[in-house]
């Protein structure tokens, strides 16, 4: 009877251990990067591709910073002329989320002469697009070096959530780029287009 017990509670420790396991790479697989960072304001600039002509950044870590998103995304009380047209693009490109539960850090750059090009990078308390992102049912547009880059809801621009668990929103071949430096993998074109 001792043995048979014995059997018994070592197949209950083998299985409790494969579904351990199993969670444990499911939620790897989820995050489509490595562990989660506490991205800096400095880290988040040292991304940027070119230098912007014009950028907003929001540490809401900082004194006042919960509230600061608030504030800036309120069209009523953004009066100052040099940040309303920033504004309005950040605003749209944070649409689809709740900017001010969400939002830890963010840097928002504009650059690019003649057209405009944006990047906004977001260090959220989501660590998954599909937790950010839970109204909305994204359209996937590529794979790339193992992150999945999705359709903006509202903007002809892509997003992705970036080795580290960072938010990004820009156009493809920019995110794309971030994705080698940030996999320290520069020129790999390992990318898988979705079928149409």
């Amino acid at each position: 009877m001792s043995q048979l017990n014995a059997r018994l509670a070592a197949r209950c420790c083998v299985l409790l251990t494969l579904a351990l396991m199993l969670i444990a790479c499911k939620d790897v697989r989820d995050t489509q990067s490595e562990a989660p960072r506490d991205w800096s304001l400095a880290q988040l600039h040292e991304l940027q591709p070119v230098a912007p002509s014009a950028e907003l950044a929001l540490d809401t870590s900082a004194p006042g910073g919960p509230q600061a998103v608030n504030t800036l995304l309120d069209a009523d009380l953004v009066a100052e002329p040099a940040i309303i047209e920033p504004v309005e693009q950040l605003r749209m490109l944070t649409k689809g989320f709740d900017p001010a539960a969400e939002i830890r850090r963010l840097l928002y750059t504009q650059s690019g002469n003649g057209t405009a090009e944006y990047l906004l990078l977001v260090d959220t308390e989501s660590n998954t697009l599909e937790t950010l992102y839970q109204q909305l049912e994204l359209v996937r547009i590529a794979r790339y070096n193992g992150v999945e880059l999705f359709q903006h809801p509202s903007l002809d621009l892509a997003l992705g959530m970036l080795p580290g668990a960072l938010l990004a929103v820009g156009n493809e071949s920019t995110l794309r780029s971030l994705v080698d430096r940030l996999r320290h993998n520069p020129g790999n074109n390992d990318a898988e287009a979705v079928p149409a």
